[in-house]
């Protein structure tokens, strides 16, 4: 009996050698596959990075395919690079355009637009969010829509390729966003507060349609106090005399705003 109990034991030691063997060599093979996909990222990164710099069509053309083809990790890191890339000094307008142009060649854009139709929530999210930068040719009004989709990270995402698009257009999907109540208040606000969008959010304050109402107005008095644009001056004047009682409060800091920002 002592031989057989001592036998059971021997069993169970080796099924736990066994299974934590099994396991290490999981672990260590999880390492290692993390490691090579952490270092074809840097690789992808770096090459992305180095086209753009140079300016070299061909290995633009390449990066751009392989985005396109909707890999995440593709996709995320040409996010990053991308908002990097926002206010790198080589960034001209010339450069935009042969990004552009490079992105074209290899159908970048249509690509994003048939990922648009996704039904997973974080394609959808990817897509929102690259047609924001430079190398695509999707217009403000193609993303509207996704400012009310129905994953909320999605219309965040919205909200911002929109703002980084820096379009009159781009201005006018957001407002109407905001007289929708598509999103809070605070994150179109803080997204049209700059000069691209004066044009649009002047208009709508000088000759309001019936819509527009006095949150609207108030909002947007508050969004031109954040560009401090002397043009908005005379609109916030007016809404501060006689923008009603729930837009007197911003309309009159919007003048003071502006005019500190002046001095």
């Amino acid at each position: 009996m002592f031989q057989g109990s001592l036998g059971l034991v021997v069993i169970l030691l080796i099924v736990i050698i066994v299974v934590s063997l099994v396991l290490l060599a999981m672990v260590i093979g999880f390492k290692i596959s993390r490691d090579r996909r952490e270092r074809r990222a840097e690789r992808f990164r770096d090459r992305l990075w180095k086209a753009w710099v140079d300016d070299d069509a061909q290995q633009m053309a390449k990066a751009y395919r392989m985005v396109a083809r909707g890999g995440h990790q593709a996709q995320s890191d040409y996010i990053q690079m991308s908002d990097r890339a926002m206010s790198a000094d080589w960034r001209t307008q010339d450069r935009v355009e042969g990004m552009r142009n490079a992105a074209e060649k290899v159908g970048f854009s249509q690509a994003l637009r048939k990922q648009l139709k996704s039904r997973s929530d974080v394609k959808r999210g990817l897509a929102v969010t690259m047609a924001g930068y430079p190398g695509t040719t999707l217009r403000p009004e193609e993303l509207a829509p996704f400012l009310t989709d129905s994953e909320p990270t999605v219309r965040l995402a919205a909200a911002g390729s929109l703002e980084r698009m820096a379009d009159p257009l781009a201005a006018d999907v957001l407002i109407t966003a905001l007289i929708n109540q598509d999103l809070p208040d605070e994150r179109i606000i803080e997204r049209i507060g700059h000069s691209w969008a004066v044009d649009g959010i002047v208009a709508q304050l000088a000759d309001p349609a019936p819509e527009v109402t006095s949150r609207v107005r108030c909002g947007l008095a508050r969004a031109l106090a954040l560009v401090g644009d002397p043009r908005a001056m005379p609109v916030l004047e007016i809404i501060s005399v006689g923008g009603g009682r729930r837009g007197e409060g911003a309309g009159a800091q919007g003048p003071r705003r502006l005019r500190a920002a002046r001095q």
